[in-house]
This record gives C-alpha cells, structure tokens and sequence, in this order.
C-alpha cells in the first residue's frame, strides 16, 4: 500500500498505530545513506528476516525512488 497526502497532516502516525512488523524512517540521516548507498539492501534484509515479518514500514521512500524497484521485487 502507498499513502500520499500533504506533509504534517498524520500518515506515519497512522501507520504506526497498524504496528508494522519492521519499520524503515528514512527520514533518519544514517539509515537514509545506508539505503541510499545500498537500495538492494532492502531485498537481503528483507530475505534475511523472520517469516513472520508480513508488514514493513517505509516512511519517506520517496526520497529513495530505487526502493521502489526493491518493493516490486520482493513482491513479485
């Protein structure tokens, strides 16, 4: 699912009351150079992590728009 609206009206705050089962801020400076130097980053972890991990929190992935090629792969 993708949520789009006008900043500072609640989406993350939203998100989070679904209690995602691993969240990515991206608004972070560290973890957004880590993805940013490393987008495949996301399908390792991604296939490193529990099975139980059904929900992931991508906050701010516009400013990474390669995640977005991640997502689709890990999806497909």
């Amino acid at each position: 699912m993708l949520l789009l609206g006008p900043r500072q009206v609640g989406k993350s705050t939203l998100l989070q009351t679904l209690q995602p089962d691993w969240s990515i801020d991206l608004a972070s400076v560290p973890i957004h150079g880590d993805y940013m130097r490393d987008p495949a980053r996301l399908e390792s972890e991604l296939a490193a992590a529990p099975t139980n991990v059904r929900t992931v929190l991508i906050d701010e992935v516009q400013k990474i728009p390669a995640l977005l090629d991640s997502v689709q792969h890990v999806l497909d």
